[in-house]
């Protein structure tokens, strides 16, 4: 990729312009990450052999990630660029085969322009998030990185976002962005070229902060309006309650249907005019010593439901030439249906333990994803840590439970990953 043209001309005006700038200083960090997974990829009939999805048995990973920032009195440049270096080792339908790939990737390179105390202007790749929950935020559908893809090596890839921010006190704040570009990534519907995208935040917080409360008036070329609130109340010493929700009338998304037992794929809801509820809701408590314990629940009204869900696993799993000749033709739609989630009902927990039994430079996550529909479960553990001033060690491992087929049960049996990371 190459070097984004706003930050080229974001240090052009730096540069030109000193006239907005006060005492500049450049802060240089970075760090390196050296990386191994293994995978233990499922043969069955959703993925025989692997020849469906093609998922790597082996990779193993280095990367230079800089963090580079240019800042002054009006002025702050930001530049995250990825140098990622891969081996991948894939076996399918019994043949392995091994890929390089060395890629320059940008997970954010923007520019800040604070015009006064109250109002400032960002323009570039940038990543910006809110809400109070950890399994996904719905009111945010500009990012849509759920629980599910995140693991130790994941780094949220920033949008081209052109942000207006108006904060008068440290008590509210009015936020206008719009997205005019792709990021070079696809939509989350298959098929769908880049949608132009626009969001009007509102925040207010009370009780320094502890609590807060947003709406968020959201737009989307092709999908029209949908509306976002959350929410987060301190209901007493470090135990919060809050929830964000989105109201969206259509969607976008792929849902499979049968005719006289033939599944194909279609956007069966784009257009409907009926609104439907996409939230999460949840319990938080953080504990004195550290400890940071969550559960959520989590509703999408336009998930599959449990015909969508046979009808989709029986498509896969056929042996009709006929069902196989239409999966091929529409096998985007099939691996991804442009939904958050698969179905409609979830259950999240997660939590946190810092400085396990009291070594300050040792710390563990764990968190499980339910579905209420098949009760198929994805786990994640990990635990970091720290070795001298810079370095952090990782091992993660990733594991699901259910029946072949099932939701979350996915092609993939068990993940494990090895990795260290040295930042200066």
């Amino acid at each position: 990729m190459r070097f984004p043209l706003f930050l080229c001309a974001a240090l052009g005006c730096a540069t030109a312009l000193p006239a907005f700038a006060g005492s500049e200083h450049l802060e240089l960090n970075t760090a390196l990450w050296g990386a191994g997974t293994y995978r233990d990829v499922l043969d069955n009939d959703f993925n025989p052999q692997n020849a469906f999805a093609r998922i790597p048995r082996d990779t193993e990973t280095f990367e230079v990630r800089p963090d580079w920032n240019l800042k002054s009195t009006k002025w702050h440049i930001t530049a995250r660029p990825r140098l990622l270096a891969k081996h991948e080792t894939t076996n399918a339908l019994g043949i392995t085969t091994n890929k390089n790939l060395a890629l320059l990737r940008w997970s954010e390179a923007f520019a800040t322009w604070n015009a006064t105390e109250a109002f400032s202007i960002d323009y570039g790749l940038q990543n910006f998030q809110w809400g109070p929950a950890e399994s996904v935020s719905p009111s945010n559908r500009i990012f849509r990185d759920t629980i599910q893809v995140k693991d130790s090596l994941y780094l949220v890839k920033g949008q081209h976002l052109i942000r207006l921010s108006y904060t008068p006190s440290s008590t509210f704040s009015e936020i206008l962005m719009f997205e005019p570009t792709g990021n070079g990534d696809a939509e989350p519907e298959p098929n769908e070229p880049h949608s132009l995208k626009g969001a009007l935040k509102t925040e207010l917080s009370w009780a320094g902060g502890a609590d807060f409360a947003g709406l968020v008036n959201s737009w989307r070329d092709r999908e029209g309006f949908s509306v976002g609130e959350y929410l987060n109340l301190e209901l007493f010493s470090g135990f919060y309650a809050y929830a964000d929700a989105e109201q969206q009338a259509g969607t976008l998304a792929y849902y499979p249907v049968s005719n006289n037992g033939l599944v194909t794929y279609s956007q069966t809801m784009r257009g409907d005019p009926k609104l439907k509820n996409f939230i999460v809701g949840g319990l938080r408590y953080a504990f004195e010593n550290g400890n940071d314990w969550r559960i959520e629940g989590i509703y999408q009204a336009n998930g599959y439901t449990t015909t969508d869900l046979t009808n989709a696993r029986s498509a896969i799993s056929s042996k009709n030439p006929v069902q196989l000749a239409v999966l091929s033709i529409q096998s985007n739609a099939a691996a991804l249906s442009g939904l958050d989630f698969p179905s409609q009902a979830y259950l999240f927990s997660s939590i946190r333990f810092p400085n396990v039994f009291g070594w300050r430079d040792w710390n563990i996550y764990l968190r499980g994803l339910e579905s209420l529909q098949d009760h198929s479960v994805s786990g994640f553990v990990s635990s970091e840590n720290s070795v001298g001033v810079h370095g952090t060690f990782i091992g993660a491992v990733t594991g699901t439970a259910g029946t072949d087929g099932a939701e979350l049960k996915g092609v993939v049996d068990l993940a494990a990953t090895l990795a260290y990371r040295h930042a200066w």
